[in-house]
């Protein structure tokens, strides 16, 4: 069931936003020289996307844990 919840929040995600981000984010992943001498500000589009994907991670953790019923914080860790 979180997995078709993560992939509803996906579709409404990447469906809401502008056709000139979408299109900047696919110019840099083409070619990122190539963005920047198309005038594609590369610094601030990468930062929105890793914050974009950091908040779609801290959403499906949320959910993961909603599900579960149980969170444990020490969960990723690496253990020596």
């Amino acid at each position: 069931m979180a997995a078709v919840e993560a992939v509803a929040v996906f579709a409404v995600v990447g469906s809401s936003l502008p056709d000139p981000v979408r299109r900047h984010v696919a110019a840099i992943g083409g070619d990122e020289r190539a963005a920047v001498g198309a005038g594609i500000n590369v610094a601030a589009t990468t930062l929105g996307t890793f914050v974009l994907v950091g908040l779609c991670a801290a959403m499906s953790g949320l959910m993961s844990g909603a599900e579960l019923q149980n969170v444990d914080s020490t969960i990723g860790r690496m253990r020596s």
